[in-house]
């Protein structure tokens, strides 16, 4: 029996229920039992109710700014709506891209009498995509090549892209590219750092100039190597921190992360594994990695993490489509090391006894 036959003998049966010849109590309990075996028959059917919504694709834009990268990549797909079964419809290669596209991208270098200049992209296909639900093969990408930044030097402003779709209205993104990060402590040359119990190992940064906005979000990185000596070799092994901060007003531009003696001796205690192989462990390389991201990255993340107030259907900065445009920033600091002190505190500490620590520096 399918799906459509149950549905048909329940109305039968409620009709049934509802005549004056079912008023005796013996015919109307028979006729309630039958109704509840149909329906459960019918709510066990294999036959699966297929739902499709019609609906004309939306275009969807995403692209995220390396101010580190000097190739950049613009994916342009647009929405799912399946006038029939999806299963179906998705197997249609042009269900995840748009037939005809015109891109044009333009940059605004820095300073203020400044015009945007046009920039070549390239349209890429081929690149194999993961497997899904969409038969289609491959991602289709939008390519160009454009330098950010160079150290401190920032070679461009803002980007902006325009797409052209037949039956579609022009869809705009703009974004200005983020600003660079200052590290004031440690020192860029700083080669040893200190952390005993009564003073904390300490990062601090901002922006790199007094008049750039703040970013809206910062992650940090601190991963701590810890060199094991075996019978057959040294082997790493790295202890991490990381720290994730926003900014919750506009004046909130300069940065720490502390770490304190004895959140780096828990750590190490929940992340290093006592092996009877090592024959000592040696204190390595400190290093960290910093990155900085725009408020429509913070607003996006937001969104994806569930704090949506039902109000739109989803975080956009595309006029006349759906997407992201957005920019990131990154700064990296390596070969740091624990100074003197520090490896004989640490060497010292009852707690990390069963490690073997050494206060032989590599």
């Amino acid at each position: 029996m399918n799906l459509g036959i149950g549905l048909f003998l329940l109305k039968i049966i409620i009709t049934l229920v509802e005549f004056p010849f079912a008023e005796s109590n013996d015919l109307r309990k028979l006729l309630e039992i039958l109704f509840l075996a149909v329906l459960f028959f019918c709510l066990g059917c294999e036959t699966e109710p297929i739902i499709s919504i019609s609906s004309k694709p939306v275009p969807v834009i995403y692209a995220v700014f390396d101010d580190l990268d000097s190739v950049h990549n613009i994916v342009i797909t647009k929405s799912f709506g399946a006038d029939y079964n999806p299963a179906n419809e998705a197997r249609i290669f042009d269900s995840l891209f748009f037939d005809e596209i015109e891109v044009e991208v333009e940059y605004l270098p820095p300073g203020w009498r400044t015009e945007w200049q046009a920039i070549d992209v390239q349209h890429n296909v081929g690149v194999k995509k993961d497997s899904g639900f969409f038969s289609y093969p491959y991602n289709e990408y939008y390519q160009f090549n454009l330098p950010l930044r160079e150290w401190k030097r920032k070679f461009v402003d803002s980007i902006k892209i325009e797409v052209r779709i037949p039956g579609y209205e022009d869809l705009i993104g703009k974004i200005k590219i983020i600003d660079s990060i200052t590290i004031s402590t440690p020192k860029f040359n700083q080669k040893y750092v200190y952390l005993v119990p009564n003073s904390s190992f300490k990062i601090h940064w901002s922006n790199s100039m007094p008049w750039e906005e703040p970013h809206a979000w910062s992650e940090i990185d601190v991963s701590f190597e810890f060199i094991e000596e075996l019978d057959t070799g040294l082997r790493s092994k790295w202890v991490h921190f990381q720290n994730t901060q926003y900014f919750l007003s506009p004046h909130e531009k300069y940065r720490e992360l502390s770490i304190t003696y004895e959140e780096f001796i828990t750590k190490v205690l929940q992340e290093l594994k006592v092996d009877d192989k090592v024959k000592y462990t040696y204190l390595g390389e400190i290093k960290m990695h910093m990155t900085g991201g725009d408020n429509f990255m913070v607003q996006y993340m937001k969104y994806l993490e569930g704090y949506n107030d039902y109000s739109f259907d989803g975080y956009s900065n595309i006029q006349n489509g759906l997407g992201i445009l957005t920019s990131v920033t990154h700064f990296r600091k390596k070969d740091m090391y624990f100074d003197f002190e520090t490896r004989k505190t640490l060497v010292d500490e009852n707690r990390l006894k069963k490690f073997k620590f050494s206060r032989r520096f590599e």
